[in-house]
């Protein structure tokens, strides 16, 4: 309707019919340019990872665009005594994602050896696991069990990261991240 009316600027077409304002909420806006992530003082934005249906595959036209079935949920991940909670959202889609979920760290609080080796070929070491299976669309708590050396370093709480992978017949997707949470203590009786 702003298309058309009597200034210089509005005047080349009709109003449409029965047209009228939109409102627009959680908009994905992709708009690709020649410049690289960082240009423009900046400006230019790396895209982030597109949301792919777990059971499909990613189309040619986006083959070299990162994409994920499944990720890091909004929320905290929760520590309390020997497990830890974790929310993960899955794609939009028909097809549940199965997911495996770890809690990473430094090899740090191990034997100095052990710790020398983890510092030199850059893994981190593995503090929980868990897996589940959530429907597309939507979001799930994941419970991971904790190793004695994961309640040893979350009580340290330094460098730890969520790694959320699909486990998909159509190919599999990663992501890790950096996770602050909350640790719940036992309260004595």
């Amino acid at each position: 309707p702003k298309d058309a009316g009597g200034s210089s600027l509005n005047s080349y077409g009709r109003p449409a019919n029965g047209q009228g304002d939109i409102t627009v909420s959680n908009l994905d806006l992709r708009l690709p340019v020649a410049d690289d992530p960082g240009a423009a003082a900046g400006q230019v934005g790396a895209a982030p990872a597109l949301p792919l249906p777990c059971g499909t595959e990613i189309a040619p036209q986006f083959s070299s665009a990162s994409y994920l079935r499944a990720s890091l949920g909004t929320g905290k991940v929760v520590v309390k005594g020997k497990t830890a909670k974790v929310p993960v959202d899955s794609a939009p889609g028909n097809n549940p994602c199965q997911v495996q979920v770890r809690l990473l760290g430094s090899g740090k609080g191990t034997s100095v050896r052990s710790a020398k080796k983890h510092k030199k070929s850059g893994k981190k070491k593995v503090l929980g696991r868990g897996k589940a299976t959530i429907p597309g669309g939507q979001s799930a708590t994941v419970k991971l069990k904790l190793s004695k050396h994961g309640r040893a370093t979350v009580a340290r709480g330094r460098g730890i990261r969520v790694q959320v992978t699909t486990i998909d017949p159509k190919g599999n997707t990663a992501q890790t991240v950096k996770v602050n949470f909350k640790h719940k203590k036992h309260k004595k009786k």
